[in-house]
């Protein structure tokens, strides 16, 4: 299937609705992909729709003007900034843009930290830590092994102790849950993020 070039569909935005519809459509899949979501499932699943619901989207059909603000506050991108973004090329404003969106999520959940670990300063979640936490969960948004989380997602070793330091807490929060919670040592345990740990990677207040 020829790839679908959005520069025919710029040119038409301004007399033709559908797309116009087609150029948002692809600017919210830029930022998907760049703010870390590998897969339209991927996303949509953290933002509470299904994956042809949010596909959709994607490819200019069914998008409101509502829906499209409430996908941009998805991306911590508010109202107030709609006039400074490049709909055409969102390369233009992508460093800015993407630095924001992941700045907003590590310091989301940096602070949750704080507040669970009841401000122990003596636990201090960095940033980079932060960003493995959150590449965690939307990696689990469906049910992944221990062997895909550190072998495929963060090429670490494949051991038990090697999942606690990376994962522990996460599973000690309640972000991430175990498919078989009565069995930890179960062979074919999986991990998965839980509503509390997607909530925490929303960035709609």
């Amino acid at each position: 299937m020829a790839k679908r070039d959005n520069r025919n569909n710029v040119s038409d935005a301004n007399n033709d609705n559908q797309a116009f519809y087609l150029v948002l459509g692809a600017f919210i899949k830029t930022l998907r992909v760049k703010a870390g979501f590998p897969t339209p499932e991927a996303f949509a699943n953290i933002a509470g729709m299904t994956r042809s619901q949010y596909s959709a989207y994607e490819n200019g059909k069914n998008l409101t003007l509502i829906t499209f603000r409430n996908l941009l506050l998805e991306f911590n991108i508010k109202v107030e900034d709609w006039l400074n973004l490049s709909l055409i090329d969102p390369s233009n404003d992508s460093e800015k843009i993407i630095f924001n969106i992941r700045q907003a999520r590590i310091d989301q959940v940096i602070e949750q930290v704080k507040i669970i670990e009841n401000h122990d300063y003596s636990y201090n979640l960095g940033s980079k830590a932060a960003q493995r936490y959150i590449d965690i969960l939307i990696f689990c948004h469906t049910a992944k092994s221990r062997h895909e989380i550190l072998t495929k997602l963060l090429e670490m070793d494949d051991s038990v102790n090697t999942l606690k330091r990376v994962a522990g807490k996460l599973i000690d929060y309640g972000w991430l849950e175990l498919t078989d919670p009565s069995n930890r040592n179960n062979p074919n345990q999986k991990y998965i993020t839980s509503l509390s740990g997607k909530s925490i990677l929303s960035l709609r207040s």
